[in-house]
C-alpha cells in the first residue's frame, strides 16, 4: 500500500486497518460480532491458558479433569434450582414462572454443553467441526438427540414460532 510509505503514523493507521479488516472478516465467517481488537498484551481466557499449559506439559488430565469438575457442577446447581422450583411450582402462578425459568435456565446450560462437545463450538464457522476425526467418520454425523426421560412429553412448538427458527421446548406439566 502506498500508505504505508507516507510516514510511521500513515504506516500504523494502514497496518491498523488491515488488522481490523482481518479480524472482522474472521468474526464474520463465524456468525460473531466484531467486538474490536484485543492489546497484544491482554490476559487470556484461563482456560486458554490452561489448554496451551496442557500441549507445553504433553498431558491434557489436569485439563479435562478442571473443565469436568466445572461442567459438574454447573449441571448440578442448575438441576437443583430446577428440581426444587418444581416441587413448588403448583403454589401460585409466581412460582410456576419461577420453574419455567429455572428450568430453561437448566436445559439450554445442558444443550449447549451438549452442543459445544459434539463439535459445534461458537469458535468456527457454520458446518465446520473444531473436533474432526482425521478420516472425519464420527464428526460428519450429527449428534443423536438426548433419550426423553421417562414419563415426560415435549410440548409441540407454536407454528409460528417454528417457521421463525425460534422454537423453545416449554417444560412438561408436573404430573
Amino acid at each position: 500500500m502506498k500508505v504505508r510509505a507516507l510516514g510511521e503514523e500513515a504506516r500504523e493507521l494502514a497496518d491498523m486497518h488491515l488488522f481490523e479488516t482481518l479480524v472482522r472478516l474472521h468474526r464474520a465467517s463465524e456468525g460473531a460480532p466484531y467486538t474490536g481488537l484485543k492489546p497484544a498484551d491482554a490476559p487470556l481466557d484461563p482456560v486458554v491458558e490452561a489448554a496451551d499449559e496442557a500441549l507445553d506439559e504433553g498431558s491434557v488430565d489436569e485439563l479435562v479433569d478442571n473443565i469436568t469438575r466445572v461442567v459438574e457442577s454447573g449441571i448440578r446447581r442448575r438441576f437443583e434450582q430446577a428440581l426444587a422450583a418444581r416441587k413448588e411450582a403448583d403454589q401460585d402462578v409466581e412460582a410456576g414462572r419461577a420453574y419455567v425459568r429455572s428450568y430453561v435456565r437448566y436445559v439450554h446450560y445442558v444443550e449447549g454443553l451438549h452442543t459445544a462437545a459434539a463439535g459445534a463450538a461458537a469458535h468456527h464457522a457454520p458446518g465446520q467441526s473444531p473436533a474432526e476425526e482425521p478420516e472425519g467418520a464420527a464428526a460428519s454425523q450429527p449428534a443423536a438427540p438426548a433419550p426423553e426421560p421417562p414419563g415426560r412429553q415435549r410440548a409441540k412448538p407454536e407454528p409460528q414460532a417454528e417457521q421463525a427458527g425460534e422454537a423453545h421446548r416449554q417444560p412438561a406439566a408436573q404430573s
